[in-house]
């Protein structure tokens, strides 16, 4: 009773801890990359209730034997793949927006391509060796989804580390570090699975031991990116043009979002560019740009970006 006590209260207050504080981020800071992030983690979140907090719940209930638990926990397993799925689907969009990645949607592609291999296979291990008592092909299955599933936790924070080259400091030492901190935190629990050692005292232990462990290694990447958006203010216009050229942009009358959008013309960015940056839809991009001619009298990009590049060289 202790025992259980304990892992519901940690695992309670931990992961709304974690949700808040995203979001709490998200709210105060308007990073593009941070909308994808905050769903990310409240995803993260999800799924460890779903599995971890779900199956210790399960594994509480009486009168079941060693094989009767092994196979709730096998069939129930199966439940939170999809949440695993999206949540690592946002991890790749939120970091990919961080480096400018160039090619979302093909790494977006071959991703979907792999997580419906994983479920085929999860499916295949519950519908078919564990009711079959086929406990050699069980275990195959079993550990080669377990190394599929965690090897591409490992690896999704590369798309940090080798887009980094793509964006100027101080995001460049920012992906670094991110990626650099995510491998080692996602390390951790990928380790405790892999080599075994959390099952040696049973499953309960194991749901105890990897539940805190999932979400504390997302307690570093949140302290580094909470300290960094502390020292660097978003906004679009203020981030690389000079002041005189952002006062420029106040004296035209444009609203936030077509100031924002006018900056990001005058740096050279592309329609889809500028709605990844923002997080916006192309057509939003196009009817500000829309806007900000009519009420500039401006005709073209060319023009408008000219027009702030003079003001701010004055």
């Amino acid at each position: 009773m202790r025992d259980a006590t304990i892992f519901y209260v940690s695992n309670l207050a931990l992961g709304p801890v974690l949700v808040a504080w995203a979001w709490a981020l998200c709210a105060r800071h308007r990073h593009a990359f941070l909308q994808p992030f905050k769903w990310y983690l409240l995803l993260w979140v999800v799924f460890d209730f779903l599995f971890y907090v779900g199956q210790y719940s399960l594994q509480q209930v009486p009168g079941l034997d060693s094989r009767d638990r092994y196979l709730v926990y096998q069939m129930a397993a199966v439940l939170p793949v999809p949440v695993w799925s999206l949540f690592l689907y946002l991890f790749l969009e939120w970091t990919g927006k961080l480096v400018r990645w160039p090619r979302q949607a093909g790494l977006t592609r071959v991703f979907w391509a792999v997580q419906v291999l994983l479920l085929a296979g999860t499916v295949a291990q519950v519908v078919v060796a564990v009711p079959e008592d086929e406990r050699g092909l069980d275990l195959l299955l079993g550990r080669l989804l377990d190394w599929a599933y965690h090897l591409q936790l490992v690896l999704a924070p590369l798309v940090l580390l080798v887009g980094a080259r793509r964006v100027e400091n101080p995001y460049r030492r920012l992906a670094r570090r991110l990626g650099l901190t995510y491998i080692a935190c996602f390390l951790v629990p990928t380790a405790l699975v892999l080599s075994g050692v959390v099952f040696a005292e049973g499953v309960e232990r194991f749901l105890a031991w990897q539940s805190v462990v999932f979400l504390a290694v997302n307690v570093p990447p949140l302290a580094m990116l909470h300290r960094f958006l502390g020292g660097h203010p978003p906004g679009p216009a203020g981030d690389d043009l000079p002041v005189s050229v952002t006062a420029t942009i106040r004296e035209m009358d444009l609203n936030r979002r077509e100031g924002e959008i006018a900056a990001l013309v005058a740096r050279g960015l592309t329609n889809d560019e500028i709605a990844a940056e923002l997080f916006v839809s192309v057509k939003t991009v196009k009817n500000n740009v829309s806007s900000v001619y009519r009420k500039t009298g401006l005709r073209n990009r060319v023009e408008l970006a000219n027009f702030l590049q003079r003001r701010g060289e004055g």
